[in-house]
């Protein structure tokens, strides 16, 4: 469709995490997080032996009723193995371990005719509980549009703006192959020159500043305006413009730039896609 050309060269800071899941035929398995206020419900091959495992830890004791399973233990790893003690025994199984990290996880494994699978068990990272939220591809998308399209998206809303006498203006590479101002190159300009005439500090030769910037629950859409002041033409990156923003490298997911080159005294926008925190 002809709406999609327009985010064929944004460019994506942050992989986004698509939930493809990764099947080898070599040993299938299982992986579940732990959680101890529920009974994981897994299927268990009746007839063969189950692998029962916990990542980066390692299962200690094992609780059950005697008969209704035949239980291994590989105490060099950490991890059992188990099967019905009937091969046309297909009553669940009833378990409860607790691991050497003190993890204690409730299990019905429910018989079935079928090859076994591992289960592979894992705490959740707090950390991680933390961090960003899971974000679709179409998401980002959907923002750059309205960013370009000056739009407020449904859940979100227009976030109001510093003066713009009061935003440092950024400085930016000046010609074209060069990277990154190196050492002496200006960095932040601490505001307008003509508040100390006699300042020995130079004003950036390019600039940019945030001129919108919408805001959701996960995302939010910032657009900043770029000129190039300087005599020589000036190439953009969108790797160097996102290590000059004013946010954290792993907050900014995604950066649209319509226009790479600019000419003397010519503007563009850039259009960024940020966690909302």
């Amino acid at each position: 469709m002809h709406h999609n050309a327009v985010f064929k060269s944004y460019y994506l800071i942050t992989p986004l995490v698509l939930n493809i899941l990764l099947l080898e035929s070599a040993q299938a398995a299982i992986q579940h997080p732990l959680n101890e206020l529920k009974v994981i419900e897994v299927p268990i091959s009746k007839q063969d032996l189950t692998r029962i495992a916990v990542k980066d830890d390692r299962i200690q004791n094992v609780f059950g009723s005697t008969g209704e399973y035949v239980l291994e233990a590989d105490e060099d790893q950490g991890q059992v193995f188990i099967r019905p003690s009937g091969v046309n025994d297909f009553k669940p199984i009833h378990l409860t371990f607790t691991t050497e990290s003190g993890h204690t996880q409730d299990l019905r494994l429910i018989p079935q005719d079928q090859d076994p699978e591992a289960l592979i068990l894992q705490a959740e990272d707090q950390e991680k509980k933390l961090s960003h939220p899971f974000i679709a591809r179409h998401e980002v998308e959907d923002l750059l549009r309205a960013c370009r399209e000056q739009r407020i998206p449904l859940g979100y809303k227009l976030m109001p703006l510093a003066l713009r006498v009061n935003i440092p203006k950024i400085s930016l590479w000046a010609h074209p192959g060069l990277g990154s101002p190196g050492p002496g190159s200006p960095g932040l300009d601490p505001g307008p020159r003509d508040q100390d005439p006699n300042s020995s500090l130079k004003a950036p030769k390019n600039s940019y500043f945030l001129i919108r910037e919408i805001k959701g629950n996960k995302l939010r859409g910032l657009t900043y305006e770029i000129k190039n002041t300087n005599k020589a033409s000036l190439v953009l990156s969108e790797s160097e413009f996102a290590e000059s923003l004013p946010l954290k490298k792993t907050d900014i997911i995604a950066i649209l730039m319509p226009t790479k080159t600019l000419d003397h005294g010519e503007r563009t926008e850039a259009h960024v896609v940020a966690y909302a925190y």
